[in-house]
C-alpha cells in the first residue's frame, strides 16, 4: 500500500489507497465513490481512442506530482541563484533524502539561499571513496544557508554539512547530534575552503576521529562570529573544532 502525509502549519492530510483524510479543525474523510484507479486509467483511454473524450493528456499531472515528490525528499540547487524559505520555519518543514538532503554543488553564489529548515536523516554522498555531508553537501560553491537546524545525520566525513572548494555564509544555524566515522561530526571543510559561521550553535556532536563540531583539512580556514560550542566530543582530538 502507498500512502502519502502532507503537513501543514495546521493539520495533515494523509491519502492511500481507497481513502483520504483531513487531520485539522474538524477531521474530514472522504466517503464519495472510490473506482480502481488503474480501471479508470484504461477506460479513460479507451474513451478517448472511440472520440468519447475530446483530449487525454496525463503528462502535466504526472510531471507535477513526480516532481513534488522529488522536492519533498531532496532539496538540489542547480545553479541558478535562487531562494528557499519556509514559511513555518524549522519547527515545522523538515527535508530528508535517502543519501544528502541538499545539495549545492554547480557555483552557487551567496544569492542562492536556504532559509528555516530542518534537515536530517541522511547517509551522505559518495566523495573520494567516502560518504560526506548527510545533511548539506557544498562542492565549488558559495550559498547562503540560514535558520537552519541540522541533525541526527551520519557518513564518513563531514555528517553535519561537508564543505569542499567553497565558501558558504553561514548564519544562526544549529548543528547538533550529527556523527561522523571521520572528521567532523558537524562539519568538516576541506580542499581550500574558506566558510564564514555567524551567531551558529554546535552542540552534542560525535566523530569517531577528529573535529566534533568542526574539522578542517587541506589548506582551508574559517571564520566563527558570536558561535557556541557545547557537548561536541571526538574520539581522538578536538572535541569543539580541529
Amino acid at each position: 500500500r502507498v500512502e502519502e502525509t502532507i503537513q501543514g502549519t495546521k493539520g495533515r492530510a494523509v491519502t492511500s489507497s481507497g481513502r483520504a483524510r483531513l487531520e485539522a479543525g474538524p477531521d474530514w474523510t472522504f466517503t464519495g465513490k472510490n473506482p480502481n484507479p488503474y480501471v479508470v486509467e484504461h477506460q479513460n483511454l479507451h474513451a478517448s481512442i472511440r472520440g468519447d473524450m475530446t483530449r487525454l493528456n496525463e503528462g502535466h499531472r504526472i510531471a507535477d506530482s513526480t516532481l513534488t515528490a522529488i522536492m519533498g525528499r531532496m532539496a538540489a540547487y542547480s545553479g541558478k541563484d535562487i531562494t528557499i524559505i519556509s514559511v513555518a520555519g524549522p519547527g515545522k518543514t523538515t527535508i530528508t533524502g535517502e543519501r544528502t538532503a541538499v545539495q549545492f554543488r554547480n557555483r552557487e553564489t551567496p544569492a542562492a539561499v536556504l532559509d528555516g529548515f530542518t534537515i536530517t536523516g541522511s547517509i551522505g554522498l559518495p566523495y573520494l571513496g567516502s560518504n560526506v555531508g548527510a545533511g548539506i553537501y557544498v562542492f565549488a560553491s558559495s550559498p547562503t544557508i540560514r535558520n537552519c537546524i541540522i541533525e541526527q545525520c551520519t557518513a564518513d566525513f563531514g555528517a553535519g554539512m561537508h564543505i569542499a572548494l567553497g565558501s558558504p555564509l553561514i548564519e544562526d544555524c544549529i548543528f547538533r547530534n550529527n556523527t561522523s566515522v571521520s572528521n567532523g561530526g558537524g562539519v568538516r571543510i576541506h580542499d581550500n575552503s574558506f566558510p564564514s559561521f555567524t551567531n551558529c550553535q554546535f552542540l552534542l556532536n560525535h566523530t569517531n576521529d577528529f573535529g566534533g563540531g568542526i574539522a578542517y583539512g587541506n589548506d582551508s580556514t574559517g571564520t566563527h562570529e558570536n558561535c557556541q560550542f557545547e557537548g561536541n566530543t571526538a574520539d581522538i582530538r578536538g572535541g569543539a573544532i580541529y
